[in-house]
Formats: structure tokens, sequence, C-alpha cells
């Protein structure tokens, strides 16, 4: 809510899978893999409360997963440290060991999702939200007669920007940025 506020361009919330691991579960017992942060927020017990309030979610939080995602996007191997510290703190937590569903509630995670599956102690079903948010994001940018809303887009990658921007032109864009790596998100004009 604070960022909508502050900005007058659209902006498309990440919220963790929780409604459809309750939909999922066989059991009761969903896995919740964020950020530590994540775990704590008071949205994602709100969350919880209103759409998972009839089962066990068990909790854990991992900055470690997040930097083996970012090894992992840079080419390197994952470290496998991270792999098994989450998977144990989930599946080994209190309820840990019904779990059949878990939602990967952090951007990062989805990247992951092909080592913690082959980790995992059992077969679960694994959640993120990447399809909801592409949706999202379609329907925030394309108006009803299939003209760009926004005809500016941003991208964290400058060669995939240069890449997939005359897709974009085709659809309306008149031009692109390319956002610098945290903290600084430096946004550098590429094109107009």
């Amino acid at each position: 809510d604070q960022v909508r506020a502050a900005l007058a361009v659209p902006v498309v919330g990440v919220v963790p899978p929780i409604k459809p691991a309750a939909a999922l579960t066989k059991s009761g017992a969903i896995g919740l893999l964020a950020t530590p942060a994540t775990v704590r927020r008071p949205y994602t017990d709100d969350l919880i409360a209103q759409f998972a309030a009839d089962k066990r979610v068990v909790r854990f939080g991992s900055a470690a997963l997040v930097e083996a995602a970012e090894q992992k996007l840079r080419g390197e191997r994952p470290a496998p440290a991270a792999i098994t510290e989450a998977i144990d703190g989930l599946f080994g937590a209190p309820g840990g060991g019904g779990i059949d569903v878990v939602a990967l509630a952090c951007t990062h995670f989805p990247l992951l999702a092909e080592e913690l599956a082959a980790a995992a102690p059992a077969h679960v079903t694994w959640l993120d939200s990447g399809a909801a948010i592409a949706r999202r994001v379609a329907n925030v940018l394309i108006a009803d007669a299939g003209q760009a809303r926004v005809n500016r887009a941003g991208f964290t990658d400058p060669n995939a920007a240069r890449a997939l921007f005359p897709a974009f032109h085709k659809r309306g864009f008149k031009g692109f940025a390319a956002i610098g790596e945290a903290p600084e998100f430096n946004v550098t004009d590429l094109h107009s």
C-alpha cells in the first residue's frame, strides 16, 4: 500500500500462494517457505487466517535460500547447505511430516523448485505465484482493446531488454529501462 501510494504507476504485488495451497492439500498440512520477514509479516498471518484457518501451516524462513537462488541465476551451483537447511527446517518442524503442499512465498524460490523437490523427504506439490502474477501484470498492462495501458517497461537484465523490446514495441510500448541490481535500483534509459 505504501509503494502504491508513493508511485503513479501500477504496482503488482506478490502474494504467498496460501489460498491455492489450502485448496490443494489433502493432509491439511501446508508448508510455507519464505524469507524470514515474510514468515513474520502480519499480512501472512492475515492470509492464513482468511484462507487456511482450518489447516496446519508450517512456516520456515530462509535467507540462505535467497542467496542460493541468486547463485543459480549467476550460473553457479546453488549452495546445497541452503537447500538442506530449508528442507530440514520445513519438514523437520512440528507437523512438518504431514506436509503435502509447499507454498513458495518468495519470488526467488521457484528458481530452486527442482533442487527443493529432489531434497524433500516425500513427494509434495510445490506452488508459487508466478502464473497469477503474470496474469495480473497482463491485465494491468493491456486494455480490453488489446492496446497497452502503460507504454514503458522496466527490465533487470539489459540484454533481455534489448532482446525483448521489439515484441513490446509491437504492442505499443514506446521505451524501456534497465533497472540496476540492488540496493541502488538505478534506472538507466536504454531506448526512448
